[in-house]
C-alpha cells in the first residue's frame, strides 16, 4: 500500500493539472478551482467564450465538474482521460514521494508493487528519450539541416514539418521525431523515422495502446470517408487521411479504428499492402486499386509506390477524394486490379 500525505498528494496535481490548463485558451486560473470550456462536451456552439468545466478543489480533494453537460470525476480521472501522458508522470511523481511507511509490508516479489517499479522505469526510460527531442527549426547541427532538407525534398509543407522534433541521441538518435498532436496540442504519441540507413526504417514509441498509435485522428472530417493510410507522411498528401502506422494490426483493432468513421484503406503499392488489401476487400472492406489506377495515370513499372512518391512524380501537392474515389471498391470481383 502507497502512503503518500493527502496535502503533498494535492499539490502534485493541481500542479500537473494547471500544466495541461495552459494549453487550454482562456482557462481561468484561482488558488482552489481553474474554469474552463469543457473538454467532455465542448461546451457553448454559440458562444465561445462560455466556460462551464470546473476542477475544484473541496472537501480536501480535487474533482472535476462540468455545469453544461454535468458530467463530473475526479481531477485524477479528468487528467488521465484526456491528458495521459502527463498522468504518467504525476503517478511516477507520487511514487517517488510515497512514505517509507506501510501497514501491510509487501514483499518485492508481490505483483502489484512488481508491477508499479516496472511502470516507474518504463516512464523514467521514455522521459529520458523525449529530453532529447528538438524543435527541427532550433537546431544548427547537420543532423537538423539533413532533417530539414528531407521535408523540404519529400515537399512536405513547412507548417507540418515546422511543429516536428529531431532526437539527437539514445534510441532515437539521428531521426525525425513526428508527433501526433490532439486538439489542444498535446501529443499523444510520436513515431521516428530515420534520415539514414538506420534499420528498422521506423520506431514508434512504445508501451502506447494501438488505437492511440492514429495520426490524425483528431483532425479528419468523420462525416466524409476517411483515407487509412500506412505512414503519416502518405497521409499528408491525401485529403482526410489518417495513418496507422503499419500494417500489423489485429481485428479488434479494427472495430476500434470503425469508430471514427466510414473507412477506405489505401495502403502502400507492393506485395504487403497489397496483401493486406486483398485481405480486406475479402471481408467487406472498401479498398484502393492500385492497378487500375497506374493503368489510368500511365504510371511507370515500379515495385513500389504510395501517395508521396505520387506526388513527387506528378507535382501535386494532394490529392482530393473526389479525384480517388472512382477507385475504391467494396467488390470481390475487382481484386484483380489490387
Amino acid at each position: 500500500m502507497i502512503i503518500i500525505p493527502q496535502i503533498l498528494k494535492n499539490s502534485i496535481l493541481r500542479r500537473y493539472l494547471s500544466l495541461v490548463l495552459n494549453h487550454i485558451d482562456g482557462t481561468i486560473v484561482r488558488e482552489r478551482y481553474f474554469q474552463f470550456r469543457c473538454l467532455e462536451c465542448g461546451d457553448s456552439k454559440k458562444n465561445k467564450f462560455k466556460k462551464r468545466g470546473y476542477l475544484l478543489f473541496h472537501k480536501d480533494r480535487w474533482s472535476f465538474k462540468c455545469h453544461n453537460c454535468s458530467i463530473s470525476m475526479s481531477a485524477e480521472n479528468w487528467l488521465k482521460k484526456h491528458f495521459p501522458i502527463q498522468y504518467k508522470a504525476y503517478i511516477v511523481e507520487l511514487l517517488q514521494n510515497q512514505t517509507q511507511i506501510e501497514p501491510e509490508p509487501i514483499k518485492y516479489h508481490s505483483p502489484i508493487k512488481k508491477n508499479l517499479i516496472e511502470e516507474k522505469k518504463k516512464i523514467s526510460n521514455e522521459e529520458k528519450e523525449i529530453s532529447t527531442f528538438v524543435p527541427i527549426h532550433r537546431g544548427t547541427t547537420d543532423i537538423f539541416k539533413k532533417a530539414i532538407e528531407f521535408c523540404v525534398n519529400r515537399k512536405i509543407p513547412e507548417e507540418v514539418w515546422y511543429d516536428w522534433y529531431v532526437s539527437t541521441k539514445g534510441k532515437y538518435g539521428g531521426r525525425i521525431i513526428i508527433p501526433f498532436y490532439d486538439n489542444d496540442k498535446i501529443i499523444y504519441h510520436y513515431q521516428a523515422r530515420t534520415l539514414g540507413k538506420q534499420i528498422p526504417k521506423y520506431l514508434n514509441r512504445v508501451d502506447n495502446a494501438k488505437i492511440d498509435s492514429i495520426y490524425n485522428k483528431y483532425f479528419v472530417d468523420r462525416n466524409s470517408p476517411i483515407i487509412v493510410q500506412e505512414g503519416p507522411i502518405n497521409s499528408l498528401f491525401v485529403e482526410n487521411s489518417i495513418a496507422t502506422c503499419g500494417l500489423s494490426f489485429a481485428d479488434d483493432f479494427l472495430v476500434e479504428l470503425e469508430k471514427l468513421g466510414e473507412l477506405w484503406f489505401l495502403f502502400d503499392y507492393d506485395d504487403p499492402g497489397q496483401d493486406k488489401a486483398r485481405k480486406l476487400l475479402k471481408e467487406g472492406k472498401t479498398v484502393f486499386l492500385w492497378k487500375k489506377f497506374a493503368k489510368e495515370l500511365a504510371l511507370p513499372n515500379r515495385p513500389k509506390w504510395d501517395f508521396n512518391d505520387l506526388c513527387l512524380y506528378t507535382g501535386q501537392s494532394l490529392f482530393n477524394i473526389g479525384v480517388l474515389k472512382p477507385f475504391f471498391t467494396k467488390s470481390n470481383f475487382d481484386s484483380i486490379w489490387i
